[in-house]
């Protein structure tokens, strides 16, 4: 069985052009060389996969971690973009940061501000092991780079930093924050801000009346800040690793493990980079006792397993069914944006499982599974369409995206091919304008249609 996808029909149905709500627009793909890959001296990059994406503030920049196919010592990337524009900032075992060293990372945890300016956490190769755990940081086309905070530094607060960084962020007035272990304990994390002048909250504070632990690994890049400092999210434990896991905001413990939700209790929180919003605003998700999975925003329940989808099949409800990791149910994105809109990515009952993941916008379907993707950039929707490939990893790619405050949504999705080829691609989506959420439903319905 093939599956055949149309943009005439798209477009006649919907009567929008291409660029209108629910079109994917592809940014980057894996499926070889081309546009949306970047030469070096060696020749030219192919992107293998992509990773969480992270916006600024209001979205207007982006930062990721990609991988290419180059060696496993040389296939990590630092990207960074706005709309549909983008920049290699940081390529693995070629980009120095001081001479003599290159950058080396494994880890996703970036974060950037309004002007471009990023910041991410990683390894130096090269030179002592001693003040190799370093803080990144460029600007927007990677023509500037530097090394804030390593291992070793003494800081604003007289904390002298150890061998693990976490959960790296940067204001809009330029201001890092950071965590990082202390030198006593590689467990024990304290947090920094304001370029690591104040610690806003150490591994044993009192937070709530509770002990603060970060024991536990689960959170400890959760942190973050809204672009202008003012406020910060992080995860941990109450007490030790086996604690109770709570979600700390600005000092105060906003929602824990065993909390009462949608007829059961929070199991564990499952929160991934964009949780806090510029507003304010914070929204996780959550797995629940039961095994369903449950999306939270100020400690209000927005949707859990089994609830309608509010999408353009009656009678669809979120299901943890499909996703089948032990470790995770239900929904992938739990987002917004800096004006308290909303977006939702979950797995659903629906039986056809080419269709059966939705992305909703305050409650209103704009994207499913089964979309076609052009992938060469010919203005043709024939090139492939969206199809979760893994149900059991704990770290599928629709893990990462992001609600811009210009009404885009950002996500890392997988594609396959009519000859099943499998690929990655970051993707954006116009969100729907009020009103049109209904005819933009029944347009995706008509072109989703198979065809033996």
């Amino acid at each position: 069985m093939q599956i055949v996808f149309h943009a005439a029909i798209l477009a006649a149905a919907s009567g929008l052009a291409l660029a209108s709500s629910g079109v994917p627009t592809v940014i980057l793909q894996d499926t070889g060389f081309g546009a949306n890959s970047f030469a070096d001296s060696g020749g030219t990059i192919q992107f293998d996969r992509f990773d969480r994406p992270v916006k600024s503030g209001t979205g207007s920049k982006w930062i990721m971690l990609a991988r290419n196919t180059r060696s496993t010592a040389a296939d990590s990337m630092f990207i960074t973009g706005s709309g549909t524009s983008f920049n290699l900032v940081a390529l693995e075992g070629t980009t120095e940061f001081e001479p003599g060293r290159t950058f080396e990372t494994s880890d996703r945890y970036v974060d950037i501000n309004e002007d471009g300016d990023w910041v991410g956490i990683g390894n130096l190769v090269g030179g002592a092991t001693t003040d190799d755990e370093v803080v990144y940081a460029g600007n927007f086309n990677g023509s500037s780079l530097s090394l804030p905070f390593r291992e070793g530094q003494v800081i604003g607060t007289g904390d002298t930093l150890g061998t693990g960084n976490y959960g790296p962020g940067i204001t809009n007035a330029g201001a890092v924050s950071f965590g990082y272990s202390s030198t006593a304990s590689t467990t024990a994390i304290n947090y920094f801000t304001e370029n690591g002048a104040t610690a806003v909250l150490r591994n044993g504070d009192d937070v709530s009346g509770q002990t603060f632990s970060t024991a536990s690994f689960g959170g400890r890049n959760a942190f973050q800040t809204t672009s202008d400092g003012s406020s910060y999210v992080v995860i941990g434990n109450i007490g030790s690793s086996s604690g109770t896991q709570i979600l700390v905001k600005d000092d105060a413990i906003v929602l824990r493990a065993g909390d009462a939700y949608a007829g059961s209790t929070v199991a564990s929180i499952l929160g991934e980079q964009n949780i806090l919003q510029d507003n304010g605003d914070w929204l996780t998700r959550v797995r629940l006792a039961d095994g369903r999975g449950a999306a939270i925003k100020n400690g209000l329940l927005l949707a859990a397993s089994g609830d309608l989808v509010g999408g353009t099949i009656t009678g669809e409800t979120w299901s943890e069914v499909p996703w089948t990791s032990s470790s995770d149910s239900t929904f992938a994105i739990v987002t917004g944006d800096s004006n308290s809109n909303v977006v939702l990515g979950g797995f659903t009952d629906n039986s056809d499982t080419l269709r059966n993941f939705v992305w909703t916008y305050n409650g209103v379907e704009f994207l499913r599974s089964g979309a076609q993707l052009d992938l060469d950039g010919d203005g043709s929707l024939d090139d492939a369409f969206i199809h979760f490939e893994d149900f059991f990893s704990a770290s599928p790619p629709m893990l990462g995206g992001f609600l811009a405050d210009d009404g885009y949504f950002y996500s890392v999705v997988n594609y396959r091919t009519s000859e099943s080829v499998i690929g990655d691609a970051f993707i954006r989506v116009l969100v729907p304008a009020p009103g049109a959420s209904l005819a933009l439903g029944a347009a995706g319905l008509i072109a989703l249609r198979r065809r033996r």
